[in-house]
């Protein structure tokens, strides 16, 4: 879950100052949504666990970032 607010609040700040916050790097993760490609602030961005994790990470940057376990 981390891996993905991190990401959440990198896309959250440079969205809010009219810059692109570039790929997602994941480690933790197998995957964490690509936010460079947005342009605004009602998209989500969600990261998938690696194995042997079972729930998703979904932040909802209109909500200010705010994370949930899916």
């Amino acid at each position: 879950m981390a891996e993905a607010k991190n990401y959440t609040n990198w896309a959250l700040a440079a969205l809010h100052n009219n810059a692109n916050p570039g790929a997602p790097t994941a480690s933790a993760c197998q995957g964490i949504t690509d936010a460079s490609a947005f342009t605004d602030l009602s998209q989500t961005i969600v990261g998938t666990p690696r194995v042997p994790g079972r729930r998703s990470t979904q932040c909802n940057l209109a909500n200010g970032g705010n994370c949930i376990l899916q």
